[in-house]
């Protein structure tokens, strides 16, 4: 009995000599109010901590010298017990006795008003935000480490950019980092269908521009696209060959979504193409006996190869003793009547005649006062016009190079237009 109570003075006068003699905050055994002091070794460096009498610590662990670094035992002093550290405590700093200071990241947001903004620093430690004011990521670094910080995820409808968001720490916590959100402007697509298109050549306009050249059935959208609350208003700037477009629910406002409903409907345009022909130049005219104009074609397929046959005559009314130029015909099919002038159009065929008789002074001149006294019928292939109608006109030329201005030296002197439009599919 007497050794344990000498062993028990023992321990009790080190435990008060480890705990007093380094710089230690508290000192060690059971006071008179009954507090413990627990004392432990932290990798070689003492701790002292005061508690209550039940044993949970009433203040911070101080080091007696040296740092804090993984503490692997503890002594409860008025009691005698080893043991570990309380969980509240840890041995979080260096051997080196002032340990290692760390710094927080932070710094300002304005102009949120948006919700799910999450900053990252050094591509972790995550900070959602949910309000304007100060910041700080919950991750500290030491001096001479590196931050940079970012936007993982931006807020509702808005967009938040960072000024001096990358940096080194430099013995001091980092306070000038900036975030400025703002609001998103979002924009829609105008947009509908269109069907029945056949023709070539439709434009569309939204609100008096941004032109848009439609080529096919299907849905479209305008390349412009619009915030909520602009008004929009579609319409035909020019329409298809052949065609005529209308457009329903063109007008409208957006609102906080794509505009699709609009639509564009196109029917074949009733052609008039008026039954009519040239007076004639110098004297020089297309001749039509008893009807002798006519024109076969072996398809009226669009955009193909056709082979077409014209039946023509020619006259010269001219000086006696004078003769034309070399005569040419051409089949046109052209999207509105004509009624002479510069022509505009698809060329079905080129037809070199085969004149002959006393009328002719070659196969392709004939003598004033002369003409042809059969049809001549001649075909030529060529390819046909897009889809739609279209008048077919007969035109004559002469080759004149001293007087005509066109690059292959022929003129019109004459034309003929057929009264019923064909329509190519």
């Amino acid at each position: 009995m007497k050794t344990t109570k000498l062993l028990l003075i023992i321990l009790f006068s080190i435990a008060i000599a480890a705990c007093g003699g380094g710089g230690s905050s508290s000192s060690s055994g059971s006071n008179s109010s009954g507090n413990w002091y627990y004392h432990w070794n932290c990798n070689g460096d003492s701790e002292c901590l005061a508690t209550n009498s039940a044993g949970t610590p009433s203040g911070t662990a101080g080091p007696i010298s040296g740092g804090q670094v993984g503490c692997n035992s503890l002594m409860t002093f008025g009691n005698k017990f080893w043991g570990i550290p309380p969980a509240t405590q840890s041995c979080d700093k260096s051997p080196s006795g002032g340990g290692t200071t760390s710094y927080t990241i932070g710094g300002n947001i304005s102009g949120l008003t948006g919700t799910g903004l999450v900053l990252q620093n050094n591509g972790g430690n995550n900070l959602s935000v949910t309000a304007n004011g100060s910041l700080n990521f919950t991750t500290q670094l030491p001096t001479s480490s590196t931050y940079a910080v970012t936007v993982l995820t931006q807020p509702s409808g808005q967009t938040c950019t960072i000024t001096n968001g990358n940096g080194t720490v430099n013995n001091a916590n980092v306070t000038n980092i900036t975030l400025s959100c703002s609001n998103t402007t979002t924009t829609y697509t105008i947009g509908g269908n269109i069907s029945g298109l056949t023709g070539t050549g439709l434009v569309l306009q939204n609100n008096g521009g941004n032109n848009l050249s439609v080529t096919a059935n299907g849905s479209l959208n305008f390349t412009t696209q619009l915030p909520t609350s602009s008004t929009y208003a579609v319409t035909v700037l020019t329409q298809p060959s052949g065609q005529t477009c209308t457009v329903t629910n063109g007008n409208g406002t957006v609102n906080n979504a794509n505009v699709t409903n609009f639509a564009v409907s196109c029917s074949n345009t009733a052609l008039s193409c008026i039954s009519g022909n040239g007076s004639g130049t110098n004297g020089i005219h297309l001749y039509n006996p008893s009807n002798w104009f006519t024109y076969q074609l072996s398809t009226t397929t669009a955009n193909v190869l056709d082979t077409a046959t014209l039946g023509w005559g020619a006259a010269y009314t001219g000086t006696t003793g004078a003769y034309t130029g070399s005569l040419l015909a051409s089949l046109w099919a052209v999207s509105s009547s004509y009624s002479g002038g510069t022509i505009n159009g698809i060329v079905l065929g080129n037809f070199s005649p085969n004149f002959t008789g006393a009328g002719a002074y070659s196969s392709s001149q004939i003598w004033a006062g002369g003409y042809s006294t059969n049809t001549i019928v001649s075909s030529a292939s060529n390819y046909n016009p897009s889809a739609g109608q279209y008048c077919l006109v007969v035109i004559l030329e002469q080759y004149m190079p001293v007087t005509c201005s066109s690059q292959n030296g022929y003129c019109i002197v004459d034309w003929l237009q057929f009264n019923a439009p064909v329509t190519f599919h």
